[in-house]
């Protein structure tokens, strides 16, 4: 199964710029939450109390997990690969507590079991901007709305630092569309 790649992203995370690119202006989104999608990229992580990224990534990619994996390392490097599953961590453990403590939504409960195939595709619509391209910060507006985004990348920045934060996010769209280059991937940042 060919799964998510250029990831965070879960969630975590801000499309990072392509190298060579500068910032560029944000799409941002301004519809209500789907807390349903939330939803379901919590429950295949083992749900909100344990939540464990590494979970998540090998639901999505099953039987190729080690191959994407390796993947990941050979475009990031192992040091920002191990960084990227507690920064996924981290980031739905925010986005569930920002939802719930400061918009005041109630994540719905996600079916118990569910299709990894679909959730890659309904995350891949999700982040779809009006041009065609993948942008990870606007996948995760559309499960958080961007006032909580934006909260968010100040978060990851503060115990991450914006570096980090960067290429973090374009893991996280590398995980969720399954590629690791950036030819159609948004160029724009969402910090």
């Amino acid at each position: 199964m060919r799964a998510l790649r250029n990831v965070i992203a879960c969630i975590v995370l801000v499309a990072a710029c392509a190298a060579g690119r500068g910032r560029a202006e944000a799409i941002v989104y301004h519809g209500p939450p789907d807390l349903e999608l939330a939803a379901r990229l919590v429950q295949a992580g083992s749900g909100v109390h344990g939540y464990h990224s590494k979970l998540l990534f090998a639901r999505l990619y099953g039987a190729d997990a080690a191959r994407e994996k390796a993947r990941l390392v050979h475009r990031y490097g192992e040091r920002h690969v191990a960084q990227f599953f507690p920064m996924l961590d981290y980031s739905v453990y925010d986005i569930v507590r920002l939802a719930t403590t400061v918009a005041h939504a109630k994540i719905p409960p996600a079916a118990a079991t569910q299709n990894p195939a679909a959730l890659q595709r309904d995350l891949i619509r999700a982040g779809t901007v009006p041009d065609g391209r993948y942008d990870v910060g606007y996948m995760l507006e559309r499960m958080m709305t961007h006032p909580l985004h934006h909260t968010l990348m100040q978060d990851l920045d503060a115990v991450y630092g914006a570096k980090n934060n960067g290429v973090f996010h374009e893991m996280l769209a590398a995980v969720v569309t399954g590629k690791t280059d950036s030819a159609n991937m948004s160029p724009h940042m969402r910090h």
